[in-house]
């Protein structure tokens, strides 16, 4: 009789599903009709992967209240649950687009024709896409969630008043010595004390770590990575003048921030445009700097200065209406800039001053990359010093305090690797949906770079390694093939659809054409490969172009630069280190099978990557490539030292010591870094 009823019921609850993908299939399919003639290139890229995101979601939805319901954190799946998390996002919604309007300078959310439906439907989206993803989420993890983010800020607040005299005696000392750095070396007070306060914090650290068997490489990590990567925003908050194309990519920033109608003050416009000045301003943001004048130095007054008018200037008065983001200018790179499209939401809505609402930006995106470094080095149950040194990279942490997506790359890639190796390493429970969890890691982390994807093709190491599940390895490998044909489907659809705008990167040079490099590539396929190995062994691969990767701190400067003798130290660290990284565990890794397909996918990758600047970015039929740096290795640098330079060695250092020294190491070359390239350079 049990069973009857389950059958029965079973029944019944196809039919909303049934009905529900029905409907939607319907209004993909009129969509579509209407959409797709009228647009090209990236447009109809990002329509297909809503269209096939849209579907998921309703397939998701239906499967957890109807076909498969479940006790779930807000209480048993069903259609009470469903229509009351339909309410809750519908509220949600609206909640957030009131305080969108709040925090805007043309439009009020009291008055009604200044509310976007686009805006509207997309919050609403977003918010019942994590209530259905909660819904997945076993009730006790999330209560756990819930229970450790408070336990954590009980602790630290606990900490604070156990050791609240030690702290301000060594609060005391920085702003002595950052007294002293003011009054023998003319530095700015603000930029060195926040230099010293970061220091003293990494040295505690280090301490606490040495002597406390508790304290994990992951927590070092944080203790390492934050304090630094303040000092970065503090000593100078606002500036198009740092990483690389950082007028750009705020740009872009501001614009997923709104939306659609975004509105750019004079503030917004200094920043947005290199060696630019609008009335009301002195100065250029940039300071009319010539990028990498290692004899440049700042003064505080200047810096004051064009903050005074960034904030004066950040009103009404000067606001201008944009449309901002639509289906003809989306695509996937628009989710690494989410952390500081946030930060700077965040600010607006809080009324602060232009240059606090730039430096929050820089902050949430600082924050993001330093989370999931941290869950990453987490989670995997080897490397864990290796993850941490890649991760404090000088070149990789000043990224993350900027406006770029590098950080997000890189940092989802770590994830990804690391929840991928644990089930790799532990085949005997492989679950596919681990899998599809790490892949997921990949697809949202190469969204701004979809040439990265090959890199998803490690999940294939599964099919040699002999242990887990049939099934489960075949459900991770659909899942992984189905991710990287969409992101390469969001390479390709571009190049044969070509509209106005995807011509090239017009940066590159007049010379440079999309379409007329892909027909001369096309040609005379020989030929590009032989320019494509060429650049490779000449240029690009060559120890002393490759530790640009590492060390170099874009208009700042580089260590390569500024003592060419140290050329290849820190690669030649970075390889200790993974060397010495080893245990009975990692050994698991190691087979030539891993090694030789990892080297297909290194391969493949550099290759995408390089023949992306060479169709977008480089004159048609030149002999090299050009816009290609060293940082667009590092996503692939974790793959080379996990999967073919392992080796079974037995490291004798005691693991404290070897963890302590490795990460102190890094925390000196950042520290080194940061003082050279920054602070020292602020004068008063």
């Amino acid at each position: 009789m049990g069973m009857q009823e389950k059958d029965v019921r079973g029944r019944a609850n196809i039919a909303p599903v049934a009905v529900g993908l029905g409907v939607y299939a319907c209004c993909a399919i009129a969509l579509g009709v209407r959409f797709l003639p009228a647009h090209y290139g990236n447009a109809i890229t990002f329509f297909l992967l809503a269209i096939v995101a849209g579907a998921w979601g309703v397939f998701s939805l239906f499967w957890v209240h109807y076909l498969q319901p479940r006790e779930t954190y807000f209480g048993f799946s069903g259609t009470r649950l469903f229509l009351r998390q339909l309410g809750c996002s519908a509220v949600a919604s609206i909640c957030i687009e009131f305080c969108t309007l709040f925090g805007a300078y043309l439009a009020s959310p009291f008055v009604l024709s200044d509310w976007s439906q686009k805006r509207l439907v997309i919050y609403f989206s977003v918010v019942l896409a994590l209530l259905t993803i909660c819904d997945f989420i076993s009730a006790d993890i999330v209560s756990r969630c819930f229970d450790c983010i408070v336990d954590k800020a009980m602790c630290f607040w606990r900490f604070i008043r156990m050791h609240f005299l030690k702290i301000l005696v060594v609060l005391l000392l920085d702003v002595l010595c950052g007294a002293g750095c003011y009054f023998f070396l003319h530095l700015a007070p603000v930029a060195s004390i926040s230099f010293f306060v970061a220091v003293s914090m990494i040295i505690f650290s280090l301490k606490n770590y040495y002597f406390n068997n508790r304290v994990c490489p992951e927590k070092l990590f944080l203790s390492i990575a934050l304090p630094i990567g303040m000092v970065f925003i503090i000593a100078f908050p606002a500036s198009n003048v740092f990483s690389w194309d950082d007028d750009v990519h705020y740009g872009r920033a501001v614009s997923l921030s709104y939306i659609v109608g975004v509105e750019m003050t004079s503030s917004d416009r200094m920043l947005t445009h290199n060696l630019y000045i609008e009335n009301g301003f002195s100065s250029s943001a940039s300071f009319d700097r010539v990028p990498i004048d290692m004899g440049m130095t700042w003064s505080q007054d200047d810096i004051d200065r064009l903050y005074r008018e960034l904030n004066s200037n950040n009103n009404y008065l000067t606001a201008s209406m944009t449309p901002g983001l639509s289906l003809d200018n989306l695509s996937l790179n628009v989710v690494g800039y989410i952390p500081s499209a946030f930060g700077l939401w965040l600010g607006r809505l809080l009324h602060l001053p232009f240059v606090a609402i730039y430096a929050l930006g820089r902050c949430l995106n600082l924050f993001a990359y330093c989370a999931v470094c941290y869950w990453a080095i987490k989670i995997i149950p080897v490397k864990k010093v290796l993850f941490c040194v890649f991760a404090l990279l000088p070149t990789g942490l000043f990224m993350a305090a900027n406006y770029a997506y590098d950080p997000w790359i890189n940092s989802f890639t770590l994830l990804g690797l690391a929840i991928f190796v644990n089930q790799l390493i532990n085949g005997a429970s492989t679950s596919w949906k681990i899998l599809a969890l790490s892949q997921a890691c990949f697809f949202v982390g190469f969204g701004p770079k979809a040439v990265y994807f090959p890199i998803m093709g490690v999940i294939l190491m599964l099919l040699w390694s002999g242990e887990g599940k049939s099934s489960a390895r075949s459900t991770g490998i659909a899942i992984a093939c189905i991710a990287a044909l969409i992101l390469f489907l969001s390479i390709v659809i571009p190049l044969l659809f070509p509209g106005s705008s995807d011509i090239g990167d017009t940066r590159g040079g007049s010379e440079v054409n999309a379409g007329m490099q892909l027909s001369f590539i096309l040609s005379d396929p020989l030929r590009y490969i032989g320019i494509l190995v060429r650049f490779l062994l000449a240029e690009y691969l060559p120890i002393s172009f490759m530790e640009n990767a590492f060390t170099n701190l874009a208009y700042l400067g580089s260590l390569n630069a500024l003592v060419p003798a140290a050329t290849g130290l820190v690669t030649l660290g970075l390889t200790v280190v993974a060397v010495l990284d080893s245990d009975s565990m990692s050994a698991k890794l190691i087979s030539w099978k891993n090694a030789v397909w990892a080297l297909v996918i290194i391969s493949c990758t550099l290759g995408l990557v390089c023949s992306s600047l060479y169709v977008l970015f480089t004159a048609v039929g030149s002999e090299t490539i050009a816009g290609v740096q060293g940082r667009y290795v590092l996503p692939l640098i974790p793959v080379f030292f996990l999967f073919v330079f392992n080796f079974k060695i037995e490291n004798k250092i005691p693991k404290r010591a070897f963890t302590s020294v490795s990460i102190g190491c890094s925390a000196v070359l950042l520290s080194a870094c940061v003082w050279v390239f920054l602070v020292s350079r602020i004068l008063v």
